[in-house]
This record gives C-alpha cells, sequence and structure tokens, in this order.
C-alpha cells in the first residue's frame, strides 16, 4: 500500500485482503410486528446471566423473538422487557438498530448487563454501578477506565443522543452459578424501578464442584 500526499493507494493485487471475514448474521423480526402506540418503560437486558433471572421472577411468554431468541420481547402492562442473547456472527450495531424505535417510543428507558468482577478496576462499596443520560443516579457511578460493550452500550449511547431518559446498569459478578445470594442484588433492582411486581425468586444455593482451595 503506498501513500501520497495523505492518499491511500489500494494495491493492485488482493495478496493483502483478508479474505476469512467473519460471517454476518442478519436478524429477522416477524413481518406482522406492529410496534405499541407508547411504551411507559422499556427494559433491556444482556447476557445469558440476567436473561435466566428475567425469567424466574420477572417475564412468563414472550410476545415475540427474532429467528434464533437473539432478541426476544416480552410485556407487561405497558411496559417492555427485551432479552438480549446475542449469538456470534450478529451485529450488536444491528441488534440496536432494531431497538431504536422501541426507544423512541418509551417514556424511560433502563439498560441492564453484567461482567466479571475480576475485569471491575478502581474501588466501590458496591458490585452494581451505573451510567444516566440525566444524572439521576441510585447506585454509584461506573468511573474511566471501565467499559461498557454489547447491545446495552448501543442503546445508551444511542438514548443519550436522542435525548431519551436512559439508565445503564452493570452488575460485576463472579462465575458461581446463578444463585439466591448473588441474584440479590439483581432483584432488588428490579423492584426500584417502576415495573410490575417482582416474583419472589427463591434459588437454590450451590456447593462449589470441587474442594480445591488456594
Amino acid at each position: 500500500m503506498n501513500y501520497n500526499f495523505g492518499e491511500i493507494v489500494e494495491p493492485p493485487t488482493r495478496a493483502l485482503i483478508d479474505e476469512n471475514l467473519p460471517i454476518t448474521i442478519d436478524l429477522e423480526i416477524p413481518n406482522s410486528l406492529v410496534l405499541p402506540p407508547n411504551i411507559n418503560t422499556l427494559l433491556i437486558a444482556d447476557t445469558s446471566y440476567l436473561s435466566k433471572l428475567l425469567k424466574l421472577c420477572l417475564v412468563s411468554e414472550p410476545m415475540f423473538s427474532t429467528k434464533k431468541n437473539e432478541l426476544t420481547f416480552y410485556k407487561l402492562n405497558d411496559h417492555y422487557i427485551v432479552v438480549c442473547k446475542l449469538i456470534e456472527g450478529v451485529s450488536i450495531g444491528k441488534a440496536t438498530e432494531i431497538l431504536m424505535p422501541w426507544i423512541n417510543l418509551s417514556e424511560v428507558v433502563y439498560a441492564m448487563t453484567t461482567s466479571p468482577l475480576a475485569t471491575y478496576q478502581n474501588k466501590s462499596d458496591s458490585n452494581m454501578l451505573m451510567l444516566s443520560t440525566d444524572g439521576n443516579t441510585c447506585y454509584p457511578t461506573l468511573q474511566v477506565p471501565n467499559l461498557v460493550t454489547g447491545v446495552t452500550a448501543g442503546v445508551f449511547s444511542y438514548a443519550k443522543h436522542v435525548g431519551k431518559s436512559c439508565s445503564l446498569f452493570i452488575g460485576y459478578i463472579d462465575n458461581t452459578p446463578l444463585d439466591s445470594v448473588n441474584s440479590k442484588p439483581f432483584v432488588e433492582l428490579l423492584r426500584k424501578i417502576d415495573l410490575p411486581p417482582v416474583r419472589e425468586c427463591v434459588l437454590q444455593d450451590r456447593l462449589p464442584e470441587h474442594n480445591l482451595y488456594m
């Protein structure tokens, strides 16, 4: 590749072109889908951890989902919950694009995600942190250099761009399976935000799978 006065001249051959690009999977939504006239609260939850928790304590039968359940939509009165379980090859940008009309119709948008506890930098008394487009916070604010990735990052960025009220919550968790202890902060969060009553969620505490300690 030659550089000439700030211009990039592509090579005449394809010797430097990577042909092994990842295959992008398109998200398919039902053609018959009609957006609701208004949405009081929109909750978008990312990661399989939260997907399991919401099914246990909040949602039941879905309204509809994309072809491979990458995005699953639930309705609770005039509140809507979207559970995201993106597989390899699915574009986060495309998922955010599908959610844009729903965000535009919503009075309030909440986004929830999780991240491994070992990745958290800085110190905090809480494993639940947040970002807010309007500055109203009920948990400590996530500080740099910590990052938020995935669909919830796209949702928060878009909401901030269009001037929508959006709060993003990120819970830092260890790698243990979902149980009554590590799910408690998320259940308390669901009860804080403006959603229908959260069902009691009693999970069996699980013992370690081995007896090796250091």
